[in-house]
C-alpha cells in the first residue's frame, strides 16, 4: 500500500476540483403513444404495388384458355393492391383515433362502421372504374345493377376484412402503447431515483458545515490564528465539495482528497488529538467513484472516535480492489465511553446513496471491537472515465 500523506497527493487532483462541472443529462419526460405507421410509407406501397404485379402476372400465365392481355390483368391487381392498401392506412388513423374504449365504445364502433361502408365503397368506385376501362363499350353497365349487385355479393366479405385488419392493428397498437407505458415508468423510476439521490446529496452539505462550524466555535477563543486557517481551509473544502456534488462520478484520487482536506480541518481543531493516515493500493486511485460518498463516513469516524475521545484517537482509511470489487475501508479508534455507539445519519445516507446507484452489487458493513471501529464499503470496480491523473 502506498501512503498518501497530506502534501503526497498530485496537483492533478487538485485541477480536477477546481475545473468545471461536465453538463447535466438532459431532463427525463414521457413520451406519447406513437401514432406513427408500423411501416415506412415508402415501403408500404411499394410492397402492395409489387404484389399487384406478381398476381397479375400469376393471373396472365394461368390464363391460357382465354387469354387476356398482361396489361389489363396487371392493372386490376394493381389498383386492387394500391386500394387496399390505402384501406389498411385508414384503417390504422380509424384504430388510433377510434380505439374503441370506454367511455366512447358505442361512439367508436359505429365509426368504424361507417369506415367499413365507406372502405367497401371505395372498393366498388375501384371495380367501376377498372372495368369500365377495360370493358368494350356495349360490355358497360349501368350503376343502377352495379351497386346493388357489388354490396350483396361483396360487401359481407369487404366488412369482415375490413374488422379483421382492424383488430390486428389494434393489436399492434396496444403492444406498442404498452411498451411505451412501460418505458415511461422505467423513465419516472430514473427520475425519481435521481431526485432521492439528490435529495441525500443535499443533505451532505450541511452536515459537513455544522461539523466544521462547530469546530471553529471551539477554536475562536483559544487559538485565533488557528481559527483563521481552519475558516481558509473550509471555504476550500465547501468550494470543492459543491464542484463535486454536480457531478455522475469522479476519480477515487480525487475523493481521497478531499477526505483528506476534512481531515486537515479537524487535525487544526483537535491538534495532537487526531491522527490520520490515508492509503491506497497501487492503482486504485483512478477508480471510478461516486462523489462525496465518503465523506459522511469520514465525519463520523472523526465524531463518534475523536470527538467524544479525551486521549488520542486515529482514524485510517484504506482502499484497494479484490476481485471485481473497489474496497474502502475507514477505521477509528474507540474512546472508553464509546462503546453504545449508535449508526447515525452518515452511514444510513451513504447505504442510501448506494442502494441508489448499485443495487445489491454494492455493500456497506460494520464492525466493531473493543478498541476499534470499521465501516467497510464496497463497489464495483470500474476504471474513471477521466483520464488517469500525474503521479
Amino acid at each position: 500500500m502506498a501512503a498518501l500523506e497530506a502534501s503526497g497527493f498530485p496537483s492533478g487532483a487538485r485541477e480536477l476540483l477546481a475545473g468545471p462541472a461536465p453538463p447535466e443529462a438532459p431532463a427525463l419526460t414521457g413520451l406519447k403513444p406513437s401514432r406513427r405507421f408500423p411501416i415506412p410509407l415508402a415501403l408500404y406501397f411499394s410492397s402492395a404495388a409489387f404484389l399487384g404485379f406478381l398476381f397479375g402476372l400469376e393471373w396472365w400465365f394461368g390464363n391460357k384458355e382465354s387469354p387476356q392481355p398482361l396489361i389489363k390483368l396487371v392493372g386490376i391487381n394493381l389498383t386492387t393492391c394500391l386500394v387496399w392498401a390505402f384501406i389498411g392506412l385508414g384503417i390504422w388513423l380509424a384504430v388510433v383515433y377510434f380505439p374503441v374504449r370506454r367511455p366512447r365504445v358505442v361512439r367508436d364502433f359505429g365509426m368504424h362502421i361507417l369506415f367499413a361502408i365507406a372502405a367497401a365503397g371505395l372498393q366498388m368506385l375501384r371495380y367501376l372504374s377498372v372495368t369500365w376501362y377495360f370493358s368494350l363499350p356495349a360490355d358497360r353497365v349501368s350503376l343502377g345493377w352495379v351497386i346493388p349487385y357489388f354490396f350483396r355479393n361483396e360487401g359481407i366479405s369487404y366488412g369482415v376484412i375490413y374488422f379483421g385488419l382492424a383488430l390486428l392493428l389494434r393489436g399492434i397498437l396496444a403492444d406498442r402503447e404498452a411498451q411505451e407505458s412501460k418505458l415511461q415508468s422505467a423513465r419516472l423510476a430514473e427520475q425519481l431515483a435521481s431526485a432521492e439521490l439528490l435529495n441525500l446529496k443535499a443533505q451532505i452539505h450541511p452536515h459537513l458545515l455544522f461539523n466544521t462550524l462547530n469546530s471553529i466555535s471551539s477554536l475562536m477563543r483559544r487559538d485565533a490564528d488557528a481559527t483563521d486557517l481552519l475558516i481558509e481551509r473550509l471555504g476550500n473544502l465547501l468550494r470543492a465539495s459543491l464542484d463535486l456534488g454536480r457531478r455522475q462520478e469522479v476519480p477515487l484520487e480525487t475523493e481521497l482528497y478531499l477526505a483528506e482536506r476534512y481531515l486537515e480541518i479537524q487535525k487544526i481543531r483537535f491538534s495532537r488529538k487526531l491522527a490520520f493516515t490515508i492509503a491506497a493500493a497501487p492503482g486504485v486511485l483512478n477508480s471510478s467513484f461516486p462523489p462525496l460518498l465518503l465523506q459522511p463516513l469520514v465525519e463520523n469516524a472523526v465524531t463518534h472516535g475523536i470527538a467524544e475521545s479525551a486521549e488520542q484517537g486515529m482514524v485510517r482509511l484504506t482502499a484497494g480492489i479484490e476481485g471485481n470489487q473497489l474496497r474502502i475501508c475507514i477505521f477509528n479508534t474507540i474512546p472508553l465511553n464509546g462503546a453504545n455507539r449508535k449508526n447515525g445519519l452518515g452511514l444510513k445516507n451513504t447505504a442510501d446513496r448506494l442502494r441508489l446507484l448499485f443495487g445489491d452489487q454494492a455493500t456497506l458493513k460494520t464492525e466493531k471491537t473493543a478498541h476499534e471501529f470499521k465501516a467497510i464499503l464496497t463497489i464495483p470496480y470500474r476504471p474513471s472515465v477521466r483520464e488517469s491523473l500525474p503521479v
